[in-house]
């Protein structure tokens, strides 16, 4: 399915049926405002139009009254209005047909327009140009950061809950949006809520498709396993390595979201064999074999993600929160092999990118309380675990230090809850 965009045209209707023509064959659907009455009423239909639209261009005409001002359609108007509060300013599209952007009432004086002037060129000549701009200002894709779209995980949800009908992004984006916050579900303790918005996709691109397959195939695994606890049985296992395979490509899509994707499909199956080596199923001989299988996946993991960033840095801070899973794996595994040395390399390599995720996080979004909770009790959970193997006094003494000041803070919270909860059980007539 491509992106659909709804064209708003006002006395100018050739114009826009030309410049959806052009889009058509190119990675857009085009659907021209209005047209034949599909339904009782004209402005319902064109509701219904705009609600499946997840772009949009404007054809503004130029038309001067007796005065010598500009006439704007007024249904044009109206739709432009709509179209302001449906999509973010980046998704819409304006033309300014034979007008300056001088010439757009002050309330829209603001938004960004491009003049076209006709000078008596044909009308499939001015849709060409039209056509062009559009194409080249579409692919400069101007994505919110990693990091902002975690903190916005209830926004995604609702996107994911209205996509079939009256989508608010496009399948690629929402791919993006979705693979950004799989992990986050699981944070807010909201996984049952996740996993039923995505099951209620029904995608229509490969990226999307890839997208969820992976998702759901994560749910599955903490399912599996109880939240990543407990080890996964022979025949999971097998089930899981395969769902995880990074064999697809969705690169002609959106290329770093392709490597995203295979950089944590090979992190699971990393996980995968760590899990399974912890079963019951498995003779103690045969254990070593997976452990180290997972070290090297989680490895290559590691390399994957620092060639990201060398090609896309602008996702750094929230590159820290995989970091840290893909150090603390490997910590996980040469504790199973009872190997203390490299046992304690990587846990303190762990605990800096758990540092700088709580850090950037706190910094950034001070008043998410929730998150900032859990980023923080990953890193002191992580600092703990150092703790258990470090042979420095003087480390020791820091890390407890640091240790000892979170729980002090945390014992304090929790006394005032008890206070409260203890006030209010009071306030309850017998």
């Amino acid at each position: 399915m491509k992106e659909r965009v709804f064209i708003a045209w006002g006395g100018n209707q050739s114009l826009a049926r030309l410049v959806c023509s052009g889009i058509d064959h190119s990675d857009y659907e085009g659907i021209v405002g209005g047209g034949a009455v599909e339904q009782l009423y004209v402005g319902s239909q064109v509701f219904s139009q705009i609600k499946k639209a997840t772009r949009a261009i404007i054809l503004v005409k130029s038309n001067m009254n007796n005065e010598g001002k500009q006439n704007l359609n007024d249904n044009l108007m109206f739709e432009w209005g709509y179209l302001v509060a449906k999509l973010p300013p980046e998704k819409i599209h304006v033309f300014l047909i034979d007008m300056n952007t001088r010439d757009l009432p002050s309330d829209l004086a603001g938004a960004w327009a491009q003049e076209i002037k006709t000078g008596g060129r044909a009308e499939s000549e001015i849709a060409s140009e039209i056509v062009g701009i559009f194409c080249d200002n579409s692919k400069n894709r101007r994505r919110e950061d990693k990091l902002t779209v975690l903190h916005n995980y209830n926004v995604v949800k609702e996107y994911m809950l209205e996509h079939n009908t009256s989508p608010r992004c496009s399948d690629g984006d929402l791919a993006y949006y979705i693979f950004t916050c799989i992990e986050v579900a699981y944070y807010l303790m909201d996984e049952e809520n996740f996993k039923s918005a995505l099951y209620e996709l029904h995608p229509s691109t490969n990226a999307l498709d890839v997208i969820a397959m992976i998702a759901k195939a994560n749910m599955t695994l903490f399912e599996k396993s109880r939240n990543l606890q407990s080890a996964l049985t022979f025949d999971d296992f097998f089930e899981l390595k395969t769902f995880f395979k990074p064999d697809f490509d969705i690169s002609m899509q959106d290329e770093e979201l392709d490597l995203w994707a295979k950089m944590y499909c090979t992190n699971r199956q990393g996980i995968c064999h760590y899990l399974v080596a912890k079963s019951d199923d498995l003779a103690d001989a045969d254990k070593p074999f997976y452990i180290k299988k997972a070290i090297e996946y989680q490895l290559d993991a590691i390399n994957q993600l620092e060639a990201i960033l060398v090609r896309y840095p602008g996702n750094a801070e929230f590159a820290q929160l995989y970091f840290g899973y893909f150090y603390h794996d490997i910590f996980l595994c040469y504790q199973l092999l009872n190997d203390s040395e490299e046992a304690k390399k990587y846990i303190d390599i762990a605990v800096v990118p758990r540092e700088k995720l709580f850090k950037a996080y706190k910094r950034r979004f001070p008043e998410d309380t929730v998150m900032n909770s859990r980023f923080s009790q990953e890193y002191y959970i992580a600092l703990a675990e150092q703790l258990r193997f470090s042979n420095d006094p003087v480390e020791k003494k820091a890390i407890t230090r640091t240790i000892e000041s979170y729980l002090a803070k945390m014992e304090d919270q929790t006394q005032r809850q008890h206070s409260l909860i203890e006030r209010l059980k009071a306030l309850i007539p017998d």
